[in-house]
């Protein structure tokens, strides 16, 4: 697994919020590929980093966001993902601490049923 330290992200995303100058904001970045074992990988890694591990952002898509909650939650840390839309995520008995900025598939655009007339063709 490969991870690096964005210290240019940790000192914009430091100088942006409005948290005392005493506190450390440290990121990681992590590429699950959107596949479970590397999400999984992923997310034991960053807990087990000598900094607690406050909030984690991703993964990208819904597999590996379910099995890297599952985990997660197991030490009370949220998971925010912008990507994975799968409604079982919504469930929080299941995924008490996931939270997503993307509506889920459940709530997106449903399409139009067919018609029961067929289309009108002009030439």
């Amino acid at each position: 697994m490969h991870t690096s330290r964005c210290a240019h992200c940790s000192r914009v995303l430091s100088a942006a919020t409005l948290a005392p100058p005493q506190t450390r904001v440290e990121i990681y970045i992590n590429d699950s590929k959107c596949a479970p074992k590397p999400a999984v990988e992923s997310a034991l890694w960053q807990l087990t980093q000598p900094v607690p591990t406050q909030a984690v952002l991703g993964a990208g898509c819904s597999g590996a966001s379910m099995q890297s909650q599952l985990v997660l939650q197991v030490f009370e840390v949220p998971q925010v993902c912008y990507g994975a839309t799968n409604p079982a995520l919504a469930n929080k008995e299941l995924y008490p601490y996931f939270l997503r900025t993307i509506p889920s598939d459940s709530l997106q655009v449903r399409p139009v049923p067919p018609s029961p007339f067929r289309p009108m063709i002009i030439r």
